[in-house]
């Protein structure tokens, strides 16, 4: 049966984490476009269709960035599905609808999708952890994105003790408190502090490279 967005039971865990998976593909592609029309918006009719002839989209698609020359996203959202040999068609006007009108439900969804930044951050650096506390915290944040958005202490995070970064530290204390912080909840961090700490972090291990694939 070919998948529907809005077929999603709202009630249940998966329908806001999906929501957000398709707002972050649409930002790509609100990205390219936005491109796009800063590359050919100072350019003649024959320089236009010598820029689209290289590049690779489909003629309709060509034909709208041409007229109609906008920021607005004109690559529609279509993902392949190799399990259904098919496309999973996402109509983006229900999206955004549903963020105008539910944002306050999809919000909070959000500040726990971000926490994914610090699970693949981590994996892929760990080799370079030393225990020192912005390491350590580093960690706590990398656990608590994985269980739910809370911070969870086993015994081996116990021992990834004391757990700091500037004026914040992590403690037993904060079992079952928000990594981030959620309107009416409570929490530690910012949306944008994933991207601050990641910076002190390169900052601060200057020998960490990218691995080879």
């Amino acid at each position: 049966m070919p998948v529907k967005i809005n077929h999603f039971d709202r009630g249940k865990p998966f329908y806001p984490y999906i929501i957000n998976y398709i707002s972050t593909l649409h930002g790509i592609i609100e990205l390219i476009s936005r491109s796009i029309i800063k590359k050919i918006e100072h350019l003649n009719g024959i320089e236009i269709e010598n820029f689209f002839r290289e590049v690779d989209l489909r003629p309709d698609i060509k034909e709208n960035f041409k007229k109609n020359r906008t920021t607005t996203p004109l690559i529609p959202l279509s993902l392949k599905s190799f399990f259904q040999q098919d496309r999973i068609e996402i109509n983006i006007e229900e999206i955004a609808n549903d963020w105008f009108n539910n944002g306050h439900y999809l919000v909070s969804y959000q500040m726990k999708a971000a926490g994914v930044l610090f699970i693949v951050a981590y994996e892929t650096t760990k080799k370079y952890n030393d225990n020192s506390p912005i390491w350590n915290f580093f960690y706590h944040c990398r656990n608590a994105a994985a269980h739910n958005g809370k911070f969870t202490f086993t015994k081996w995070g116990l021992k990834k003790l004391p757990a700091k970064w500037g004026q914040f530290e992590i403690t037993k204390s904060s079992e079952g408190t928000n990594l981030f912080r959620i309107p009416n909840s409570g929490g530690l961090l910012g949306i944008g502090d994933p991207i601050r700490l990641l910076w002190d972090i390169e900052q601060q291990y200057p020998q960490m490279r990218v691995e080879p694939s």
